[in-house]
């Protein structure tokens, strides 16, 4: 171990060194590799115009967002509270 004190580095920093150097491998799910085609993130933060518009889009983002939530069929499966998300 070395004595010398770890130096600050700032956010930019860090964020572009991040950027550079980490990537995401291909999405290999048929489904979700058909969603992210569909991204588009400069549309996105064009037509966001409000602090609720933008909570919205993170929390479907995440997988978050409870109005995405709907019952399932009522198959011989399905029990009182089975929902499924989309």
């Amino acid at each position: 171990m070395t004595d010398v004190p770890p130096q600050p580095v700032s956010l930019p920093s860090a964020l572009s060194f991040i950027n550079r150097n980490i990537h995401d491998p291909p999405i290999k799910h048929p489904r979700t590799a058909t969603v992210y085609e569909k991204v588009n993130l400069l549309r996105d933060h064009t037509e966001v115009e409000s602090c609720r518009d933008a909570v919205l889009l993170a929390q479907i983002w995440t997988g978050h967002c409870i109005s995405l939530i709907i019952p399932a069929s009522d198959g011989p499966d399905s029990g009182p509270n089975v929902s499924q998300v989309w």
